[in-house]
């Protein structure tokens, strides 16, 4: 990868060819001011580029005149091939964020989909579901065996498929499609789990064996990711995400299970999450090119209540003491059942559960890392809506469940939004202005509201250069004119003003809002902190603490560290795992042996329930605070705040 060097700084980084220069300095810790989150209108993100090979877009009419000759607006210029040395102009600059000895600066190491599937893949990875396309002979006087038995016969002999079960929905139309097919057909069969071996459950005219498509589904509370695998080549073809539906009926699984047990509930709850999961399944489709048919497969990882939904399942008793799922492991059954738009014989493969806060998704994403091969003492936690954690090696793991709420996904506050076009994801005040702050978007666009990992990096901001205070209040002495009081007297803090916003308003995070956010993450940090402790372990005795969810992949670490929702612990240790929930999904698409793995991993997690740990409401408590009541428990944090 290109290596790119930024003085005065003389702060060196890598970069992938065509990835945006703004976005690069924003990961690297070096800040200019960009007042228009990457849109290119703004005209102050201005740097010389001294050497190296670049793309730059050509200037929009609103910067054109303020753009000094020989300069380069950042967020319009894009890396090349070779090397590149930026120099960034006095104007430019914002003072990097002090870097005293044992500050936290924690980037955390990603871990790729290679890396997973290289781990955990089974030296011959076979899909669970197969397509085998077959030539029948005609049927004659002579030769009169069944049709069933003509094709189970051609299955066996041409392709080792040795068929003992057959869905009863694949014998009605079985003649007809024979015979007008001229007796070439492909058939689908199951082979992923031990219940069903070498199951016949779908029959096409004609040969359609390739390509032979897959579904790996994320069904979280606030959001659903859908990807379109191809399991032969174990490409990921395309991806989207976007609300789940059910949101309409609660932002949270309580509101979601209480309205489910009412008249008609539990099937306008299933229907919700079934469309959000068709519409991007069209949406996958659409984007890889590739007709619905082919689709063969689904493996749908989410929490327990989010599973029982999905399946119609009454959820009713996950909520009451002693708070009892339907089942932890279910069968696999037809896609249709499910509401999913899908041909009969497409199979739904939900994945197995632990307890009733600790679902599918954290079982697909365990088994996706391979925890339960893995020596080092970790901490998992799956930061979403839902937080689930997970601590322990190859010897054991423990795990628990808290509910952290909407707000890491945007939910709950005034201008808060998932991570998608227009989001502020990167914030950075200037100390010596602070009414010139660093914005940065997603997609380089006019900022239209916060997503989660902006609203981190936006809280650590404002807490380090004393606008806000550790009680989440903000300082009505600090110096800017960004302070001021809204409707009903709340404090607010503005973070886009009207005239750089892509929406009618200023964009705004308010003493409410920041409530929530700390609610969220003392949840988060405090059931993690019990459950270490539970197990007799202290935080430093963690040896890796790998963060994911659905915005696991975006979120700055240290900023994370700095408001108290992660441990204050070297930035060795932290890894990324981008969805882990949807990563594992993807491997039970290509690899049947997975399927096993995710049941035996489910059948590992011990479960500890922290509504009934005497100790994790004190501490709780004791993380309403940025970072903590508990300072030495955030010893780095505590150098930078007392300085």
């Amino acid at each position: 990868m290109p290596e790119i060097k930024f003085v005065p700084d003389n702060v060196v980084t890598q970069a992938e060819q065509g990835e945006n220069l703004l976005e690069v300095m924003v990961s690297a810790g070096v800040y200019i001011h960009a007042g228009c989150g990457g849109a290119g209108v703004c005209g102050k993100c201005q740097v010389v580029v001294a050497a190296g090979e670049v793309t730059t877009q050509a200037l929009k009419k609103a910067a054109k005149d303020k753009v000094k000759p020989g300069h380069t607006l950042a967020c319009q210029t894009f890396i090349g091939a070779t090397d590149v040395t930026v120099e960034i102009p006095d104007d430019s600059r914002i003072r990097k964020m002090a870097s005293s000895e044992g500050e936290p600066v924690v980037k955390g190491q990603r871990i790729t989909r290679q890396q997973v599937e290289s781990f955990m893949l089974s030296e011959d990875p076979q899909p669970p579901v197969k397509k085998y396309a077959v030539q029948l002979t005609e049927p004659t006087v002579e030769d009169n065996t069944s049709d069933l038995q003509r094709l189970t016969n051609a299955l066996r002999t041409e392709h080792g498929a040795d068929v003992r079960d057959v869905d009863f929905h694949v014998l009605p139309v079985l003649p007809a499609l024979l015979r007008e097919a001229n007796w070439q057909a492909t058939a689908t069969v199951a082979n992923g789990w031990e219940s069903c071996p070498d199951h016949l459950v779908r029959v096409q005219p004609g040969d359609s064996a390739s390509p032979n498509l897959a579904l790996a589904v994320d069904v979280g509370t606030t959001s659903v990711w859908v990807a379109l695998v191809d399991t032969a080549s174990r490409e990921v073809l395309a991806e989207a995400s976007d609300y789940n539906q059910q949101i309409s009926f609660g932002e949270d699984v309580i509101s979601r299970i209480i309205f489910s047990a009412k008249g008609d509930g539990l099937a306008d709850i299933q229907k919700a999450v079934a469309g959000s999961i068709n519409k991007l399944t069209q949406d996958v489709l659409d984007k890889a090119g590739a007709p619905r048919d082919a689709v063969s497969f689904i493996a749908a990882a989410g929490n327990t209540t989010m599973t029982q939904l999905l399946l119609g399942i009454d959820a009713r008793n996950i909520r009451l003491s002693p708070y009892i799922p339907a089942a932890n492991v279910f069968p696999p059954v037809e896609a249709v059942q499910a509401g999913l738009d899908m041909p009969r014989g497409v199979m739904l493969y939900a994945f197995p559960c632990v307890a009733s806060y600790v679902g599918g998704d954290i079982v697909s994403g365990i088994a996706a890392y391979g925890l339960h091969k893995r020596p080092e003492m970790t901490l998992y936690m799956d930061i979403g809506t839902n937080g689930e954690i997970v601590v322990g090696n190859s010897d054991f793991m423990m795990c628990a469940s808290c509910s952290a709420g909407p707000a890491f996904e945007g939910g709950g506050l005034e201008f808060g939004m998932r991570a998608t076009i227009g989001a502020v994801e990167g914030f950075a005040l200037n100390p010596d202005n602070l009414d010139e702050p660093m914005i940065l978007t997603i997609g380089r666009t006019k900022p239209i509201g916060i997503c989660g990992s902006g609203i981190i990096t936006l809280l650590a901001e404002l807490m380090q250069f004393g606008v806000l205070q550790q009680n989440g209040k903000f300082n009505q002495d600090a110096p800017t004119k960004r302070v001021r009081q809204g409707e009903g007297g709340k404090l607010e803090y503005v973070v886009v003003w009207k005239d750089d916003a892509g929406v009618d308003s200023d964009i705004v995070l308010s003493e409410p809002d920041i409530d929530n956010l700390i609610r969220a993450k003392g949840a988060m940090y405090s059931g993690a902190h019990t459950l270490v402790e539970h197990v007799g372990l202290t935080m430093d005795m963690i040896e890796r603490v790998v963060i994911t969810g659905s915005f696991g992949n975006y979120v700055n670490l240290a900023k994370a560290v700095f408001i108290g929702l992660l441990p204050d612990l070297p930035a060795d240790k932290f890894f990324y795992m981008r969805n882990g929930s949807l990563a594992g999904a993807r491997l039970a698409c290509v690899d049947r042996a997975f399927l096993r793995t995710a049941e035996e991993v489910s059948r590992m997690m011990t479960h500890v329930e922290l509504s009934e740990a005497p100790a994790y409401m004190d501490k709780y408590m004791a993380a309403q605070f940025l970072p903590h009541t508990d300072a030495s428990l955030f010893p780095n944090v505590m150098k930078i705040l007392q300085k």
